[in-house]
């Protein structure tokens, strides 16, 4: 007969191992779990293969065996698969591309000179429609339709910046407006909330942000510029080469 002792490592391991089991199946995202949840349920199996462990010596010690090594298997062989799950579903979470705000250069408006480009935004539409407007990329030969309403022109811009990079070598523009046509720009973009506008220059498309939350004074957009494009055009919005 297997002691008292046996049998409880035993339970204890089977018992561990289901609370294992129960913290993968209330993961809050499926299949995936953080390196601290990972961690945290991986010591549940580790003490169950403890627990079987020590149920084993305390069974060979005792002299039965292939009734004790039957009896620890289940046990042993559910913490064993509890890790591997552990480990299939642990997936580090990827680093997010955030913009660096200190690492920017900033270009303010000079009084009395026109910038190099004329800027505009308008709507982006998906298809040609009455009083619409056919125009290029600035960068390649695709063409898009956008509205006849003209919601900035570069009169209204306060400041622009280039910053990055961030991801791999990208970079971004950014666009500040002028205080008395913040508001404007706020209600526009509450109403167009969902859809895409044009950022153009001299009448190309540079960008197609979509807006995603109103917009209170100012426009950041991300089209994969170097660095040297994204300083030519943000200065170029506001002042002549």
């Amino acid at each position: 007969m297997l002691p008292a002792a046996a049998w409880i490592c035993s339970l204890i391991g089977l018992g561990l191992t289901y609370i294992t089991l129960l913290g993968l199946g209330m993961s809050t995202v499926p299949g995936r779990l953080s390196g601290t949840a990972a961690l945290g349920l991986a010591i549940l199996p580790l003490l169950a293969l403890l627990a079987t462990g020590t149920g084993l010596m305390k069974t060979f010690q005792a002299q039965q065996q292939v009734k004790g090594v039957l009896i620890y298997l289940i046990p042993l062989l559910a913490s064993l698969f509890c890790l591997y799950g552990i480990a299939s579903s642990y997936k580090p979470a990827k680093k997010k591309n955030t913009l660096s705000y200190t690492n920017r250069t900033t270009y303010h408006r000079e009084e009395g000179a026109a910038p190099h480009y004329q800027f505009e935004v308008r709507p982006l539409l998906p298809g040609p429609e009455e009083g619409s407007t056919e125009v290029k990329d600035y960068r390649s030969d695709e063409t898009y339709h956008v509205g006849k309403e003209i919601i900035l022109t570069g009169d209204d811009i306060d400041v622009t910046w280039s910053g990055g990079p961030y991801g791999r070598d990208k970079y971004y523009i950014g666009i500040r407006i002028v205080m008395d046509r913040r508001e404007h720009l706020k209600e526009v973009s509450m109403r167009d909330s969902g859809n895409k506008w044009a950022i153009l220059l001299d009448g190309k498309v540079l960008s197609t942000p979509t807006l995603m939350e109103p917009l209170r004074e100012e426009i950041t957009f991300e089209d994969n510029f170097d660095a040297r494009e994204a300083e030519m055009f943000a200065k170029g919005m506001v002042k002549p080469f």
